[in-house]
């Protein structure tokens, strides 16, 4: 009998946080002229500065760089906050080499950044007019870094 409540209580428990998860949430949203759509929750407080070149958003979990002409309007919306984000499939190829890391697909002149683990920005690159960068590693010492561009990142480690 005792488990029997105790598998009630659960199911219960998992259906009111399966409702929750599913409330809506307001959001800021920053829509591309390509049509993407980025959300940004105000539980994160979004905060954006702009000139006529660049726009940056800053919230609680990341700071972005947007260039201004790729911005078609930045409007508040509501939207489920479910914490996973959309899976979304690039034209970024990355090559590898011993010594170097090739990044090709990515709009001409993104910032790219390479960060310790614990967030520092160990470097701050720019991508060719063709899309492109070729990023040294030999002078990273042995360690985890992340690659972060605007849209992306991943994980290197150098060993």
């Amino acid at each position: 009998m005792k488990s029997k409540v105790t598998i009630i209580a659960l199911m219960a428990f998992l259906w009111i946080g399966n409702l929750q998860a599913q409330e809506l949430s307001p959001c800021m949203v920053v829509e591309m002229k390509t049509g993407e759509k980025i959300e940004y929750f105000l539980t994160d407080t979004p905060q954006l500065k702009h000139n006529d070149e660049r726009v940056l958003l800053t919230t609680k979990k990341t700071n972005v760089e947007y260039e201004t002409s790729r911005i078609a309007k930045v409007y508040f919306s509501e939207s489920v906050n479910s914490g996973i984000k959309d899976i979304k499939t690039s034209d970024t190829v990355i090559q590898l080499s011993p010594e170097s890391i090739h990044l090709s697909g990515f709009s001409p002149n993104e910032s790219i950044q390479i960060l310790s683990l614990n967030g520092n920005v160990y470097r701050s690159l720019s991508v060719s007019n063709d899309g492109s960068l070729t990023i040294s590693l030999s002078d990273l010492s042995i360690g985890v870094y992340i690659i972060k561009s605007t849209n992306q990142s991943f994980k290197i480690t150098r060993r």
